[in-house]
């Protein structure tokens, strides 16, 4: 089960609540720069108020950096909380339109990205069901370092929960700079046949080579190519990760990667459900010899 680690509270948001964006969103850029087009005048008060606030500062006499700093500051932050407001709205429409829940605030599971850095934050967040098993979708943040050395990710999140607690495999894009840092020590780089290994790493425990075979069949390679170059796969206990590199601000982006996980959760779902008892026997096996050798 995915752990709880963001913010305990976790407003289911209703239809009247629906925020600034009065039109269906295929990308959050564009409905950001058409709600501002709608909105110009109110805009060029704001812009204007702060310029006559930052006049009659420096007329009597107060002279700081950044009453010069400000009215360059004010479009921009503005521009970023309504994006902010236009992202969760574009969430909003997917759970409607799939008819699953969307929540303001969300939870983000326990696999090995989530134990990168600090400040973890999980956001608009879309849980479902699909074919009885749970999706959820969310967009996540994470920072590396402190001060002025610090730097944040972004990354959209989509996770398959099943019933069979699986090994650890970490399926990456050839040369992604995530390929370091989701890779722990006791796992090692697998190579499949054909053109797989161009477009991706796959890196699993020892011994699990054989539940590997079974999982990337020569099928779900093919599709993998085809759908999902620049994302990022994690297989932690019962869930599956599908990972993007920032926050996805388009409707085809967001339906290419559900459509993924759906493909994904009917080719995987039984075969999983086939493996449960080899891989319970396994993981026994492993843990008589481990009390063996501290004995």
């Amino acid at each position: 089960m995915e752990e709880n680690n963001s913010q305990e509270k976790n407003d289911i948001v209703s239809k009247k609540d629906l925020p600034i964006i009065n039109e269906n969103i295929d990308s959050v850029s564009d409905s950001t720069m058409h709600y501002l087009e709608e909105h110009f005048v109110k805009v060029i008060l704001v812009i204007g108020i702060t310029t006559i606030l930052e006049v009659l500062a420096i007329l009597s006499g107060v002279h700081d950096i950044r009453l010069y700093l400000f009215p360059l500051i004010i479009p921009f932050v503005g521009y970023f909380l309504i994006k902010s407001k236009v992202e969760d709205e574009f969430m909003q429409q997917f759970a409607q339109t799939n008819a699953y829940v969307y929540s303001k605030n969300g939870t983000y599971g326990n696999g090995y990205l989530f134990k990168l850095g600090h400040s973890n934050i999980a956001k608009d967040q879309v849980i479902g069901q699909y074919n009885g098993y749970q999706i959820k979708i969310y967009l996540y943040s994470y920072t590396v370092g402190y001060g002025k050395n610090s730097h944040t990710y972004h990354h959209t999140v989509l996770s398959l929960t099943f019933n069979t607690t699986m090994p650890d495999i970490v399926l990456t894009t050839k040369g992604h700079w995530l390929s370091d840092s989701l890779v722990p020590n006791n796992i090692s780089v697998v190579k499949l046949e054909g053109d797989f290994n161009k477009y991706f790493t796959l890196h699993i425990p020892k011994g699990y080579e054989v539940e590997a075979l079974e999982v990337f069949t020569p099928n779900v390679m093919a599709k993998l190519i085809d759908k999902a170059r620049s994302l990022n796969l994690e297989i932690f206990q019962n869930s599956l990760y599908i990972y993007s590199d920032g926050f996805i601000q388009t409707k085809e982006k967001l339906y290419t990667m559900y459509e993924l996980a759906k493909y994904l959760t009917d080719e995987l779902g039984p075969v999983l459900a086939g493996m449960k008892p080899s891989l319970e026997a396994t993981e026994e096996f492993k843990e008589e010899i481990t009390q063996q050798k501290k004995s």
